[in-house]
């Protein structure tokens, strides 16, 4: 970074991020796009579990980008030994999460499938599907914290190839154990099981090679307090950004129920669409928050204040061209669950409401990824809160009560721009104690 054009090094450590969470996002769009074909009420089941799957991510991205956070900062300040004490920790911390995860994913997984549906059929698939998720959660836990581990030291190809490898496993698998097999959502479930363990042991050969400068040492190992709570401090707003919008689809679907048959259906395949939108900007926001985080722990302002401009201008330009294809060719991103075409001239408006807030959301995402690289974790939250919960809501809500579904979308995108408008309320009375944001 002290010697290279920061454009081109943004590009080069974001784009990796951008297609690992794009392919991690996969899995679950391709088991949807097999299981519509195999019953539609599959489908409906793997929308409604969805956020137990995308909650178990984000845990697993929120103590990754804190390990992330941390071990760059130490690299920056050139402490290596405690830059590797993070990095052990991170994994140790991973183990406990996971044993959190298998106990109260299996414990409450059928109480939430009861919540929005009575239907047997629809029960019985989520369960099969998501108890075998949450079973082998360790390889998505485990595998997103070495991600970060080699992130952290510049290595951004590494993760990117381990996680290429599981999805073209689970894009081969899934139609042989889905329909050859004659296992339905069982196999989608088992396809998606196998390739995330393909994945995990490759990203394990890359830690433990003797390539990786950031070494795991499990001998003599002992919790820092101050590690401890630099990578909590970082992930767990971290974890909340990630989760929130988990949280957001899971009282969305409480409105939704009430409209119609196919809403809760509809607004999950359109998440799952919007969703490879911020993927791309998360990629940008994981790829510059270890330099970020490098040039905070420096002291270098002035790099720290061209890393945000520059970072602002890429999330800017992915959403505006986001916008242009959700508004251009909606009946075509929804052709690929559906055949139906009366349903997807429905859908087209829903895009297109949605869309025109992806800019000020893409701006949103990157800011609260900002904060969080300078120690302003709390900051980072309200931020998150503010545009997936407490503004979100209550507009969807009160929308749908006139627009019905139309509200709905349209809400998504008025709680985006007053978002956007709220940043600048934030970082007014922190700019006049420390000179951080005037990135003109």
């Amino acid at each position: 970074m002290e010697k290279k054009n920061l454009m081109t090094y943004i590009i080069k450590m974001s784009l990796p991020p951008a297609i690992s969470m794009i392919i991690q996002s996969l899995y679950n769009l391709v088991d949807s796009m097999y299981v519509t074909k195999f019953d539609p009420k599959a489908m409906e089941a793997i929308s409604i579990v969805y956020p137990i799957q995308n909650i178990i991510l984000a845990l697993s991205v929120g103590i990754g980008v804190g390990m992330n956070a941390c071990i760059a900062m130490k690299l920056g300040q050139n402490k290596h030994k405690e830059a590797e004490s993070a990095a052990t920790l991170g994994l140790f911390l991973s183990f406990v999460h996971y044993i959190i995860v298998l106990i109260l994913g299996l414990s409450l997984s059928k109480i939430f499938i009861q919540s929005f549906t009575k239907e047997n059929i629809v029960i019985e698939y989520g369960l099969t599907y998501i108890n075998l998720i949450i079973i082998f959660s360790f390889t998505t836990i485990f595998q997103i914290a070495m991600e970060k581990i080699l992130q952290a030291d510049g290595k951004m190809t590494l993760p990117m190839f381990s996680l290429l490898t599981g999805v073209v496993i689970n894009l081969i698998l899934d139609p042989i154990l889905i329909f050859a097999c004659h296992l339905g959502v069982l196999g989608a479930a088992l396809a998606t099981v196998i390739a995330q363990v393909t994945s995990t042991l490759v990203m394990l050969a890359f830690i433990i090679s003797k390539k990786n400068r950031v070494r795991i040492h499990l001998k003599d190992f002992k919790i820092q307090k101050d590690n401890l709570l630099s990578i909590y401090r970082v992930g767990i707003p971290s974890f909340f950004m990630n989760a929130i919008p988990s949280f957001m689809v899971t009282f969305m679907n409480y409105i939704l129920v009430g409209l119609n048959e196919v809403a809760v259906t509809t607004f999950g395949l359109y998440y799952k669409l919007q969703y490879f939108v911020y993927m791309g900007v998360s990629g940008i926001a994981q790829g510059t928050m270890p330099l970020m985080s490098y040039a905070y722990g420096a002291n270098d302002n002035k790099k720290l204040k061209l890393l945000l401009k520059n970072a602002l201008y890429i999330s800017i330009g992915i959403g505006a061209i986001a916008t242009l294809i959700f508004l251009s060719i909606p009946n075509l991103l929804m052709r690929i669950f559906y055949d139906d075409l009366s349903l997807i001239s429905q859908t087209n408006t829903f895009l297109r409401l949605a869309s025109i807030g992806f800019i000020f959301g893409c701006i949103n995402y990157l800011m609260a990824s900002y904060f969080q690289s300078i120690q302003k974790g709390l900051l980072s939250l309200i931020l998150s809160l503010l545009r997936q919960i407490i503004l979100l809501l209550p507009i969807a809500y009160i929308l749908s009560l006139f627009l019905s579904e139309n509200g709905i979308y349209l809400a998504i995108s008025l709680a985006e721009i007053i978002s956007s408008v709220c940043i600048v309320f934030m970082i007014i009375p922190m700019n006049k104690k420390k000179n951080l944001f005037q990135i003109q």
